[in-house]
């Protein structure tokens, strides 16, 4: 199965948002967001939000004892390629600058 989906990113607000787009596909519902937030130390935080929800009750039922562990997988694999990309800067409990 196969889904469209649309992104938006918002610059000024330091957000990227994914959405279902379109009609077919296994998909009924789609919300991904990345918020970006700038902490005092010059590093980022990332408040990542999943949600997600299937056209079929079965695969909704597997995708849903599942979730967790995709969530982790996503994360893993975007820190992989940002610590190849960036340098690591800041402390873990370095103050947010920013929304919330």
């Amino acid at each position: 199965e196969t889904f469209r989906s649309k992104v938006r990113i918002d610059r000024v607000q330091r957000k990227l948002s994914i959405e279902r787009a379109g009609h077919g596909g296994a998909v009924r519902a789609l919300s991904n967001i990345w918020t970006f937030l700038e902490r005092e130390d010059g590093s980022t935080l990332i408040d990542f939000k999943l949600d997600v929800s299937m056209k079929s009750t079965p695969i909704e039922f597997l995708i849903k004892q599942k979730f967790s562990k995709a969530t982790d997988f996503i994360m893993a694999a975007f820190e992989t390629r940002a610590g190849a990309l960036y340098e690591t800067i800041g402390e873990p409990d370095g103050g947010v600058v920013g929304p919330d």
